[in-house]
């Protein structure tokens, strides 16, 4: 069956959509597509955002590109803390010119945004291994559902499995890579926001402090931290608040 029949199948299978989804998910390998006039390797089986560049070349957060694309400007710097496959830090370098720190701690998904950043021979994207957090150490990362590696969390999941990995406070990353302050900061990390920015909006000094922020508040429920009430008490805006993420502005 070709592409564009499985991609028509998964979305108007007229019964049964859950199982032939479950079906297309199982049996659709490595391909590659393009999108925003980039080359993208995607595995459609196990990662939410890659099944969806296969499935339309394009994500639930088009908006949220556009936005800090237009925020950035050649030179300047984007933290992008939970970088996934890649689709912030490679769109925004390719057409910002911005610096991209991407920092991804899941092994499998940190190899997969290291080959797409090569196919497209993209310079300017600094791919860090390491989780964020408030304090440095070693935490369980639960690995979430076999069809959703972007799910993966550093919450606690009993009887999930999962591996440990290293977790480093953002102004110490920052600095391993020779920069006192970033211009914006994405962040997407499945409810762990609050731990991994929290301390750094609290304690940066205020030229530290980075112009945009995109914060996904999917999780914000189990936040111990209130990020939307940090960041207004740091001077920032809410430009606008999407299905999935907070957009900051100073």
């Amino acid at each position: 069956m070709s592409d564009d029949f499985l991609r028509w199948l998964y979305d108007n299978a007229p019964v049964a959509r859950s199982e032939f989804r479950s079906l297309i998910r199982s049996s659709v390998g490595t391909r590659q597509v393009t999108y925003r006039d980039l080359k993208w390797i995607c595995h459609p089986k196990d990662n939410s955002v890659e099944r969806s560049l296969w499935l339309k070349q394009a994500t639930e957060e088009e908006a949220e590109v556009d936005w800090l694309i237009g925020r950035l400007r050649p030179g300047q710097v984007l933290c992008d803390i939970g970088a996934n496959c890649g689709v912030y830090a490679l769109t925004t370098r390719a057409a910002s010119k911005a610096r991209v720190i991407a920092i991804e701690p899941n092994p499998t998904m940190r190899q997969r945004l290291a080959a797409n950043v090569a196919l497209n021979q993209l310079d300017g994207i600094s791919v860090v291994a390491a989780a964020v957090g408030d304090e440095p150490g070693r935490l369980k990362l639960a690995m979430g559902s076999r069809w959703d590696f972007g799910q993966a969390s550093l919450i606690d999941r009993p009887n999930s499995k999962g591996i440990e990995v290293d977790v480093r406070p953002l102004a110490d990353i920052l600095r391993e890579q020779g920069l006192a302050r970033v211009d914006a900061i994405k962040i997407d990390v499945e409810g762990f926001e609050d731990k991994a920015l929290g301390g750094y909006l609290r304690d940066a000094a205020e030229a530290d402090l980075p112009s945009s922020l995109v914060i996904e508040h999917l999780h914000d429920k189990i936040w111990s931290i209130d990020l939307h009430a940090l960041a207004l008490s740091r001077g920032y805006t809410l430009a606008e608040k999407t299905t999935n993420n907070f957009l900051f502005t100073r």
